[in-house]
C-alpha cells in the first residue's frame, strides 16, 4: 500500500474549500463532505525474528494421553535422590580438588533453597571426582535387586555460566566405590551459557560394571569430570523414575525454551 503523507493531503486539491460541502445532497457532482481526523500510528520495522522451542523436561504435567511427564508411579519407584540442600553432603575424589558451597543464587537450582556449586580452580591434569554417599533402595526404579537395571531413568540438574570449562565425562552409581556402574551422561538438550540443563542416565544402558553392585543399597553417586579451565556448575535436583524415558516429574515447572534459529532482515 502506497504511504501518503498528512503534508501532501493539506497541500492538494482535496483540501480546497471551494470543494467542501456540508453533505451530499446539493447537485453537484464535486460537491463531498471533508473530514479530517487526526489518530496516532505505529511503524513497526522488524529487524530478526528468533525461533524457539520449550522442553517439559522433568515438570509433571496433566494428561489424558500416556505421556511420559503426566504418569504417576508408586513413591518407590520414582523418587528424588539428593535435594542437594547441604554442600557437606559432597567429598572430592579425584587427584585435583573440587570445592563445594551452597549456591541460592535464584536461576541456579531448582527446589528447595539452594544448590550445591562445584569449583575448580585450573584445567585438571586428570578427571575431577565428586561422591555422595546415601543408603537408598533403587530396585523398584531400576527393576532388579542386583545386576545390570531392566529400566529405569536417573536426572540431574546443572547451572552453568561458561559450559566450555568442563565435561561431565562419567556417573557412576553404586552400593560403594568399589561396586558401581558406569554410565555416560547425556544433555536432554543442548546447552547454551547461562542456563540450567538436564542431564539424564539411562539405567538399563550402563558402560561397564565394576565389583557386585546390590540395587537395594545404594550408598554412591559420583560424578567424573573432566575441566579444561577453572570453572564451576550448581548441581540440583538427582531424581530416578522407572520410566524409559524421563527422570521423576516431580512438582514444580522446570520448562527450558532454546533457540533453534535467529534470523536478521
Amino acid at each position: 500500500m502506497e504511504r501518503v503523507l498528512v503534508s501532501s493531503l493539506l497541500s492538494s486539491s482535496l483540501a480546497e474549500s471551494s470543494r467542501a460541502r456540508s453533505d451530499l445532497t446539493e447537485q453537484d457532482p464535486e460537491g463531498y463532505p471533508l473530514f479530517m481526523t487526526n489518530f496516532v500510528g505505529l511503524d513497526v520495522e522488524i529487524t530478526n525474528i528468533k525461533g524457539y522451542a520449550r522442553y517439559l523436561n522433568d515438570t509433571f504435567i496433566v494428561s489424558s494421553f500416556s505421556h511420559p511427564n503426566s504418569i504417576i508411579y508408586d513413591a518407590d519407584e520414582a523418587f528424588i535422590h539428593e535435594e542437594c540442600e547441604d554442600y557437606t553432603d559432597w567429598v572430592s575424589a579425584g587427584t585435583d580438588t573440587i570445592t563445594f558451597s551452597d549456591d541460592s543464587t535464584a536461576g541456579h537450582f531448582w527446589i528447595g533453597t539452594q544448590g550445591v556449586k562445584f569449583s575448580w580452580a585450573a584445567a585438571s591434569s586428570d578427571s575431577l571426582g565428586a561422591v555422595f554417599t546415601s543408603t537408598t533402595d533403587f530396585s523398584s526404579a531400576v527393576g532388579v535387586s542386583s545386576g545390570t537395571p531392566s529400566q529405569g531413568t536417573l536426572g540431574f540438574w546443572v547451572y552453568s555460566a561458561d559450559y566450555s570449562t568442563f565435561t561431565i565425562n562419567e556417573v557412576l552409581i553404586g552400593t560403594d566405590t568399589s561396586n558401581y556402574f558406569v554410565y555416560t551422561p547425556t544433555k536432554l538438550h543442548a546447552s547454551t551459557d547461562g542456563v540450567r540443563v538436564l542431564y539424564q542416565v539411562d539405567m538399563d544402558n550402563p558402560d561397564s560394571e565394576e565389583g557386585t553392585v546390590d540395587w537395594t543399597d545404594i550408598g554412591a553417586f559420583a560424578l567424573d569430570i573432566i575441566s579444561t579451565a577453572s570453572g564451576n556448575f550448581t548441581l540440583d535436583y538427582i531424581t530416578i523414575s522407572k520410566s524409559d524415558d524421563i527422570s521423576l516429574c516431580g512438582l514444580g515447572d522446570r520448562r527450558i525454551s532454546t533457540l533453534q534459529f535467529s534470523k536478521d532482515f
